[in-house]
């Protein structure tokens, strides 16, 4: 299901919030997160700073691999045009994967 905002007027501030799970990751290791937020054509609203996450839990009979859920709030985020806004995670340098959110103005045909 895609879902779109959909904004009374371009530009504007907006805030909302995106959650997504990453996994994958070995116990023990030590891995870097960063999340960026692109405009339309591909320019850099904001990037987080480098955040480390690690996990050291080796009790008995746990998994060998683990994962994180990240809920991450935007708030009052310019947005001056009318596309396909992306927020790209990487971790240790390495693209995880990216999502897009599609703006259109209140009142379009796809409402």
């Amino acid at each position: 299901m895609v879902k779109y905002l959909t904004p009374d007027y371009i530009p504007g501030n907006y805030s909302f919030d995106s959650d997504f799970t990453v996994v994958g990751f070995e116990v023990g290791v030590e891995y870097s997160l960063v999340i960026e937020f692109k405009g339309p054509d591909g320019d850099l609203i904001f990037r987080t700073g480098e955040e480390k996450i690690k996990n050291d839990n080796t009790d008995e009979g746990q998994e060998n691999h683990w994962g994180i859920a990240i809920n991450f709030e935007y708030k009052n985020v310019p947005m001056d045009k009318e596309g396909l806004y992306t927020t790209t995670v990487y971790s240790n340098n390495e693209l995880l994967g990216t999502f897009a959110i599609p703006i259109l103005r209140k009142g379009d045909k796809h409402e």
